[in-house]
């Protein structure tokens, strides 16, 4: 990492999913990265970790998070971050791949669509590398 982009990035990235096993997983595979982690179990309490750190006037590089999540799902989430200044990178997965779902997901804001079962450690730490 080159000097600029030490002072660009943000390393805080907010995970949700509403399954305790793969919110898990998730937490394993982003701490392992180097960034802090803040875990939410749907698309209002991602919208809540948002509000808290940017109210302790902090930044979040990335958020990364699951499509279907009751009450609020993935792509609502992206709607009403988007809509509350959030500029940084929002990725979804889901187990549910759909043509449609893709569309549906970046018309929403979102700015990567992933099928679950690719979310490796060497695409989160690529996707960190990337976004953060």
């Amino acid at each position: 990492m080159n000097a600029a982009s030490a002072t660009e990035c943000k390393p805080r990235v907010i995970v949700a999913d509403d399954s305790p096993d793969f919110l898990e997983i998730l937490l394993l595979l982003f701490n392992n990265s180097g960034v802090e982690v803040l875990a939410a179990k749907s698309g209002a309490e991602v919208l809540a970790r948002y509000q808290e750190v940017k109210s302790a006037g902090q930044e979040v590089g990335l958020i990364a998070m699951d499509v279907c999540m009751p009450p609020m799902s993935g792509n609502t989430a992206a709607v009403k971050l988007r809509a509350a200044g959030y500029t940084g990178k929002i990725i979804v997965f889901t187990a549910y791949v759909a043509s449609n779902g893709k569309k549906a997901s970046l018309d929403s804001g979102v700015d990567a669509y992933f099928d679950k079962s690719v979310l490796t450690r060497e695409l989160v730490n690529a996707l960190v590398e990337q976004y953060c």
